[in-house]
């Protein structure tokens, strides 16, 4: 990983408590399953990634998945952060930095 992508920047900002992502348990399993794809992450062992998506997680807001009629809806399909007690506000990896 770079630490001149956006990923790197976001991570940054999450670890500093610079704003608060919004996860769901589906959403933090497909990024656990992706991080631990083999070759993707080379450098890193299975523990370490571990402990960076324990920190992230521990950092983060869970919005709960609601269902309807048999049909689920999450409330905020894509990761929404922000860094005050205003509601939420989409932040481009360009005003993370």
């Amino acid at each position: 990983m770079s630490t001149l992508g956006a990923s790197h920047a976001i991570l940054m900002a999450v670890y500093h408590q610079r704003f608060i992502p919004v996860v769901s348990v589906p959403l933090v399993m497909e990024y656990e399953e992706v991080c631990k794809r083999p070759g993707l992450l080379p450098h890193l062992k299975t523990s370490q990634i571990d402990a960076i998506l324990d920190l992230f997680c521990s950092r983060s807001y869970e919005q709960r998945i609601f269902s309807i009629g048999g049909h689920s809806f999450e409330m905020l399909t894509t990761t929404c952060l922000w860094n005050s007690p205003s509601p939420p506000k989409l932040l481009s990896s360009s005003q993370v930095i």
